[in-house]
């Protein structure tokens, strides 16, 4: 599925998942009412001290069998703690600075 999204962003989900070593993603509950599908997971991300994971809720509009919007929903709190042991990860740099430009 192509992403909507611009190059930047794309910059930030390559910046994220540069630490990871494997990811995995547990699906623990899945609703959907029309078009529309809730996702309830445990997003897993081998870093190299150990796993990181982080609960997460994904939504998504499907039509004609094809994602059409897809939007995640997590505690930032969360992911910065589950990451925190790895020094390099780009992600905290990122949203360190972004902060710090606020």
């Amino acid at each position: 599925m192509p992403l909507r999204c611009c190059r930047a962003r794309g910059v930030r989900v390559t910046a994220f998942f540069a630490p990871t070593i494997e990811n995995e993603w547990i699906i623990k509950t899945t609703v959907a009412n029309g078009s529309v599908v809730f996702m309830e997971r445990l997003d897993r991300h081998r870093l190299p001290n150990g796993w990181a994971e982080l609960p997460a809720t994904g939504v998504f509009a499907v039509h004609d069998g094809q994602i059409t919007a897809w939007r995640d929903y997590f505690d930032l709190s969360t992911l910065q703690t589950g990451f925190a042991e790895h020094a390099e990860c780009a992600l905290l740099r990122h949203l360190h600075e972004r902060g710090a430009q606020s």
